[in-house]
C-alpha cells in the first residue's frame, strides 16, 4: 500500500498526473495518468489495495 499511495500525494487538482511528478509545472501526462491509474485499478481488483483507495481514482 506504501508504494501505491506515493503517486496519490502527487496527483494534481484535475485527477492527472505531471509529466514529472514531483515538478507540477510541466503540464499534465494524460498517458502516464493512464498508466498509474491503470495500475491502482489492478491492484485494487486483485485484492492488494483496500477498498478506501479507491476514493482517489474514481
Amino acid at each position: 500500500m506504501r508504494l501505491a499511495s506515493w503517486p496519490l500525494a502527487l496527483q494534481g487538482p484535475d485527477g492527472l498526473w505531471s509529466v514529472y511528478v514531483e515538478e507540477p509545472d510541466t503540464g499534465a501526462d494524460t498517458s502516464g495518468s493512464a498508466g498509474i491509474a491503470a495500475g491502482q485499478a489492478l491492484g485494487h481488483r486483485l485484492g492488494l489495495l483496500p477498498v478506501e483507495a479507491l476514493e482517489y481514482f474514481i
